[in-house]
């Protein structure tokens, strides 16, 4: 006779989650009305961040402390509803004093930073302007740099020195060349650095060693200065 077989099935029982229990704000609300005033307002307080109704709540806290003398507990709440951006419309002389106090300090603190902020604002606009009036009057003196003196290779030519004369034979050319370099220069290396100055465009800062030259047809002549 063969074994009969059985099959044996096993179920497991998952917990189910329990709902979260809701906050007990609604029976708080009922106790104020009842005036059980200072219990409500520590189950508001536990309970705050679940508050459809946080003006209300913040109102009732505050005017209930502050009504008990404690301000600062008070005055904890009023920055909450400024921070909460609440519209919150106090009552009681107590509460109102706290609230007139906060608003007095906040407003004192705004009217400061924005001087702050304003006087900030006002020196980096004259900075900027002043920035502004050096560029230009850099520039200016850039423009009229360039047309008093013409610089190549640390020589100069005076622009303003230049005179050309004809002659019975070709023409004579004359000009100071300031040497700006940082060495001794024979009179030939100036000419030559002269020459080539010359044929550039025009740009004069006035120096104390500088040498005259000139240079007629194929001669060239000099005067120191």
């Amino acid at each position: 006779m063969a074994p009969a077989a059985c099959a044996a099935s096993s179920s497991i029982n998952t917990p189910r989650r329990r709902p979260r229990p809701k906050p007990p704000l609604a029976k708080a609300d009922k106790e104020y009305e009842e005036g059980k005033k200072a219990e409500a307002v520590a189950v508001y307080k536990d309970n705050f961040s679940f508050s459809k109704d946080k003006a209300t709540h913040i109102k009732r806290i505050v005017e209930v402390e502050a009504e008990k003398g404690d301000k600062e507990e008070a005055r904890k709440w009023v920055e909450k509803g400024f921070a909460e951006k609440l519209d919150v419309k106090y009552e009681g002389q107590a509460a109102q004093q706290v609230y007139a106090a906060v608003k007095k300090e906040r407003d004192e603190q705004a009217a400061k930073k924005k001087a702050e902020e304003e006087a900030r604002a006002r020196h980096k606009a004259e900075e900027e302007a002043q920035a502004k009036q050096r560029a230009e009057g850099e520039r200016r003196a850039a423009a009229q740099k360039s047309e008093e003196e013409y610089e190549k290779d640390g020589l100069v030519l005076l622009n303003k020195t230049v005179r050309a004369t004809r002659g019975e034979v070709g023409f004579t050319v004359t000009g100071t060349v300031v040497n700006r370099r940082n060495q001794k220069l024979t009179y030939a290396e100036i000419l030559r650095g002269a020459s080539t100055t010359r044929a550039g465009r025009r740009s004069a800062l006035p120096s104390p060693t500088s040498t005259a030259w000139s240079r007629a047809g194929g001669g060239t002549s000099r005067r120191s200065v």
